[in-house]
């Protein structure tokens, strides 16, 4: 029996009121991450270009993994890729930022894109159940709210 490889894709743009550059710096700060974000239970730094993240997750569960960082280019681009979970129900994910300067540079048009591979007709079942709840759509908007908010001084 093969197994399908099934891709989401979460695609997410917003427009905040802050310089490029002040937005880009709070993304390469971890710290400030994860103050800001309550889904966020801790971001240890293990080096320039790896990450390992604790996060809730539903029905009072937590979820960690270690995000690598690609590719990055200051006020413009991140790119990074993590794995969670072992065997064969492992999810393979990953994400892009793209920042963009608007409104003569007073503003910053971000945009994320996150993918997730889900390996296993059980995982499949799994992930649709959480996406009919919301998850994780609804904990990208309200993060991106949030960090919105914090950026333009209303957080």
């Amino acid at each position: 029996m093969s197994t399908e490889v099934n891709t989401k894709v979460i695609e997410k743009t917003l427009v905040i009121d802050a310089p490029v550059e002040r937005v880009y710096a709070f993304w390469a700060d971890m710290a400030a991450v994860e103050a800001v974000l309550p889904v966020v239970e801790s971001i240890e730094v293990l080096d320039e270009r790896t990450t390992r993240w604790t996060v809730q997750a539903p029905f009072s569960t937590f979820v960690q993994f270690v995000a690598v960082t690609e590719t990055r280019t200051p006020n413009r681009y991140v790119k990074w890729g993590s794995t969670h979970g072992a065997g064969t129900e492992t999810v393979i994910s990953g994400g892009e930022l793209f920042f963009e300067p608007v409104e003569n540079d007073r503003a910053t048009r971000v945009r994320l894109r996150f993918t997730y591979d889900v390996p296993s007709a059980s995982a499949q079942q799994i992930i649709s159940t959480l996406a009919a709840l919301g998850y994780p759509e609804r904990e990208f908007d309200a993060g991106l709210t949030l960090i919105k908010e914090h950026l333009e001084g209303n957080g």
